[in-house]
């Protein structure tokens, strides 16, 4: 599927909507055409275009933002995603985008507060471990302990997870939560295991 976009080249699309200017779903075909070609800095023109004639549209912004995020364009993207799941609260993939760029930029609190919404509204292990990242960032390991463990509870092979619970079993003297961490990770990847096993007797 394609989303419903004509699959048509851009130079036929962009007639059409420089024919029909007032409507924005030639724009937002335009946009959407140029992200599936690759080509991010020419989606964010039609995209503006799309969101002008229709400033309500949440998926506009959000695709917008995924053009300013794939261009290097950090601030615009989190500009856009903070319209998008302002006009759709619901809108999950965009508030985990936002906490992806905000954990990206060492924005900690702010990430946290981002994250906790998603994982109310599409819980996963990943959204876990991106909500547990804020936590140890802001030094609250005991909190990032449980979010870990709801982590692996829904992902049982999530290396990176088992491996903070491990580590942080041993900063807290919680050894039996180290020792039951140590024990998955060997079981997942050995060679991992053996590295973290090292570190934390250091």
């Amino acid at each position: 599927s394609n989303g419903g976009v004509d699959p048509m080249d851009v130079g036929s699309l962009r007639r059409i909507a420089e024919c029909e200017p007032s409507d924005w779903r030639h724009w937002f075909r335009l946009g959407y055409r140029y992200l599936e070609l690759c080509e991010p800095q020419s989606a964010i023109d039609p995209w503006l275009r799309t969101i002008a004639l229709a400033p309500e549209n949440a998926l506009a912004h959000f695709l917008l933002s995924k053009a300013y995020v794939q261009t290097g364009a950090t601030l615009q993207a989190k500009a856009s995603l903070e319209i998008a799941t302002s006009l759709r609260p619901d809108f999950a993939i965009a508030w985990k985008l936002l906490g992806a760029l905000l954990l990206d930029a060492g924005r900690y609190r702010e990430a946290l507060t981002v994250w906790k919404h998603a994982v109310r509204l599409q819980p996963s292990g990943e959204a876990w471990w991106q909500l547990a990242r804020c936590l140890i960032s802001e030094k609250r390991y005991r909190e990032a302990m449980v979010v870990l463990e709801e982590c692996v509870r829904l992902k049982d092979n999530h290396i990176p997870a088992h491996r903070a619970l491990a580590f942080l079993g041993s900063l807290t003297q919680e050894s039996d939560t180290t020792a039951r961490h140590l024990r998955r990770l060997y079981e997942i990847d050995e060679d991992v295991a053996r590295i973290v096993a090292s570190k934390i007797n250091q």
